[in-house]
């Protein structure tokens, strides 16, 4: 008479566990920070990166000088690049976080989530927020010398980093 014996091995799953409940106390975080907020000159009127970068983000009306009251098209590089990339961003991870949650790798696996968020943006850097960011006005283009939305020192794209807060 054969008796049939199954063994389960449930050591991988306990690590996971033990890896997520770790991981509610970690965040990736993308942005502009303090250390990245100066600007060398170069007409940036004493504003640092974070304060350009929300003036874009959201857009502005410029408040004084020749071009005072004209509106500034909002150019969302850091909101809009996470919101329609999140399912590219997810699917690059799924395998990097199974293996990184089995080893209790969680700081590394935000901080791998924080690169690939900053490479997304980057990217809509390079592509104008891939076709979608209002285009230079003509006057901007004479001001600048370049009709690439958002790119003059590339000083504010230099700025965005990621960090994992816990």
């Amino acid at each position: 008479m054969a008796i049939n014996k199954l063994h389960y091995d449930m050591d991988g799953l306990d690590k996971i566990r033990k890896s997520l409940e770790k991981a509610k106390d970690f965040r990736a975080q993308v942005g502009i920070f303090e250390n990245k907020d100066a600007r060398a000159a170069s007409g940036s009127q004493g504003l640092g990166n974070a304060d350009i970068g929300f003036r874009h983000e959201f857009g502005f009306t410029i408040s004084e000088g020749p071009f005072q009251g004209i509106r500034v098209a909002a150019r969302s590089f850091l909101r809009m690049p996470i919101r329609t990339h999140i399912e590219q961003i997810a699917k690059m991870m799924k395998t990097d976080a199974m293996i990184l949650l089995q080893q209790c790798k969680v700081e590394l696996l935000f901080k791998r989530l924080g690169i690939a968020a900053t490479n997304t943006i980057l990217e809509a850097f390079q592509t104008s927020g891939w076709g979608t960011w209002k285009e230079n006005s003509p006057v901007t283009i004479i001001l600048k010398g370049s009709d690439k939305p958002l790119i003059d020192t590339a000083q504010l794209e230099r700025s965005i980093v990621s960090r994992v807060t816990k």
